[in-house]
């Protein structure tokens, strides 16, 4: 399990470039940081910093063999096997897309509330605490990204019919400590 917030997971995962190095690790052995470096051309300390990113986030393990340090996929993460499946099939667009409707703790909070219960925008405010203006900033991009919709006067959560987007609902569902928004 880990220890991040769902919010800031979805945030080191929405990125072009580590999507790139999950892909390629998800493809060889454990790997280097030089050989990353050189698959995907970027300097090491580049390499380096995103691979300790997808660490924190429980994207990747590493061991020490000798002086290196080897990195390889973390196979029990469900979110990172949604976004591979993704990444697999042409689809890192889509993973960034998804990825995004999540990069803010605020936006988790709107999907917990409303897995309760149908809320109007007023209620909504109220029960997240997150001010009128930027509740319309959140729910657009949660709308845009097929999260929720108004039906009848209250949003609804909905689920998106893809795999990344049920994994990702499934881990807001799950997650158990309180959001501070």
């Amino acid at each position: 399990m880990n220890s991040l917030p769902l919010w800031k997971r979805c945030r080191i995962l929405a990125n072009g470039l580590r999507l790139e190095m999950l892909a390629f690790l998800g493809g060889s052995s454990p790997q280097c940081v030089k050989a990353v470096a050189k698959e995907l051309k970027i300097s090491e300390s580049v390499a380096s910093r995103h691979l300790q990113l997808l660490h924190t986030a429980g994207f990747v393990q590493h061991e020490h063999r000798g002086k290196y340090l080897f990195y390889f996929l973390e196979k029990e993460n469900a979110l990172l096997l949604a976004a591979l499946k993704q990444v697999g099939a042409g689809k890192n667009d889509h993973v960034l897309f998804m990825a995004t409707a999540l990069t803010h703790e605020r936006r988790v909070a709107i999907v917990k509330a409303l897995n309760a219960k149908p809320l109007e925008f007023e209620r909504l405010c109220h029960t997240t605490r997150i001010s009128r203006e930027a509740m319309k900033r959140h729910v657009k991009k949660l709308e845009r990204r097929e999260f929720m919709r108004l039906e009848d006067g209250k949003y609804v959560l909905i689920i998106p019919k893809d795999s990344l987007g049920e994994t990702l609902v499934g881990l807001v569902l799950k997650e158990t400590t309180p959001s501070k928004v």
